[in-house]
């Protein structure tokens, strides 16, 4: 029997034994609504309050600063529209949720990219002013290029 090569992690990709080990228990003993005042609930709610707080900890943050989302397009939504941005900046390759979610902005600039796929720097530059929020992919799910983030970082910090 042959094995088969599975090459659309950027999709999906098959769970780590050890995430498995962790969530095996939340998932067949504590399945009740974490918003619920009855027992079963209130066991789900300590053990996402648990969860929260290790996160925290890994992240050097407040658990009150962890937010759980059912996955990347909600993550990319809330991370977006969540201050009411006036104006967003991002750029024209960005994954279909950014795009999706910079529309609902007052205003919302495509930045280009060349015909390699790097990121227009100087475009970014003129379109900032003005904006709310910024956002740029680490690296193009499709062509695999990866823009400079240190630089698109500087830019926006100046």
């Amino acid at each position: 029997m042959t094995s088969a090569v599975y090459l659309d992690a950027n999709a999906t990709a098959p769970l780590a034994r050890e995430v498995m080990a962790e969530m095996m228990p939340a998932l067949a003993d504590f399945f009740a609504n974490p918003s619920s005042v009855h027992k079963p609930g209130q066991d789900a709610r300590a053990l996402v309050d648990k969860a929260r707080e290790r996160c925290a900890r890994t992240l050097g943050c407040a658990a009150g600063e962890i937010v759980f989302t059912s996955g990347g397009t909600e993550s990319d939504t809330l991370a977006i529209l969540g201050g009411r941005p006036r104006k967003v900046v991002t750029t024209a390759v960005e994954h279909p949720a950014v795009l999706g979610a910079c529309a609902s902005a007052a205003e919302c600039v495509r930045v280009p990219v060349s015909a390699s796929g790097a990121l227009d720097l100087d475009a970014l530059k003129r379109a900032l002013p003005g904006a709310s929020i910024c956002s740029v992919m680490a690296a193009n799910i499709e062509t695999g290029v990866i823009f400079t983030m240190r630089e698109v970082a500087a830019i926006c910090r100046s």
